[in-house]
């Protein structure tokens, strides 16, 4: 079994790597991956929804809130419309 969960780890490190991903701090990478996996078709999410998203349970609010900024810093999500209403597009 551990060699299984370790191939598969592996897997998902060679994908952060090929898609520049890998220098990211862990709570970065687990926001943005919450924010793909519930993003609708148009890649935009709502902060509130990612924030739900099982993966992110025991991360405290400011932590979320200081990943979600660096990954809008780091131009990985942008706000979407005028509003801040807590809406984001997933760009990659």
């Amino acid at each position: 079994m551990n060699n299984k969960i370790a191939g598969l780890r592996n897997m998902l490190w060679q994908m952060e790597v090929e898609f520049g991903l890998e220098k990211l701090p862990q709570p970065q990478k687990d926001v943005f991956y919450a924010a793909c996996l519930t993003a609708d078709d148009n890649k935009v999410v709502h902060s509130d929804t990612v924030k739900r998203h099982p993966m992110l349970a025991l991360m405290s609010r400011p932590t979320f809130y200081r990943a979600l900024k660096e990954l809008v810093d780091k131009d990985l999500m942008v706000r979407e419309g005028q509003r801040k209403d807590g809406r984001y597009l997933v760009k990659r």
